[in-house]
């Protein structure tokens, strides 16, 4: 699997933007991106089959019960080990324009390929330390900072 920075052109103001996606010969089906608060590092997230993503959502469901799955995996990046000393963020920033604010854009055609990123494994070792209640906990604290 590859992450790429691709290049579209602002529809209304012209200016290049990067976007990050999981480029054309693979859609990211059960997969989620993140990277590190810094925006420095990428991390690619597996949702089909990882118990500790399957965990947190349980004891999610059962202290908040909201029904909001964007906040619960927003919030998921609690479980997350750092990357490089930085907190992992799975909050998507909105695909607009640097320049203009526009959210309409088109691909740039380039006879060479987007650039392939770096990414790292997202490893869960502190949360997979904890008990139950502590994590319970956890997930509390979470919630009430993003209500």
């Amino acid at each position: 699997m590859v992450l790429r920075r691709e290049i579209f052109r602002c529809s209304n103001c012209g200016l290049e933007n990067g976007v990050i996606s999981f480029g054309f010969e693979f859609g990211g089906y059960g997969y989620m991106t993140g990277r590190n608060e810094s925006g420095t590092k990428f991390c690619i997230l597996e949702l089909i089959g990882n118990a500790t993503y399957e965990e947190f959502c349980k004891l999610y469901e059962e202290e908040c019960g909201d029904g909001d799955i964007i906040r619960m995996q927003r919030m998921f990046a609690i479980a997350c080990d750092p990357i490089d000393g930085c907190r992992v963020s799975f909050t998507a920033k909105p695909r607009v324009c640097s320049g203009c604010g526009s959210d309409e854009f088109e691909p740039v055609l380039r006879s060479e390929p987007a650039d392939d990123i770096e990414y790292f494994e997202v490893s869960y070792t502190t949360w997979n330390s904890l008990d139950i209640e502590a994590k319970r906990l956890l997930i509390k604290e979470a919630y009430n900072k993003t209500v």
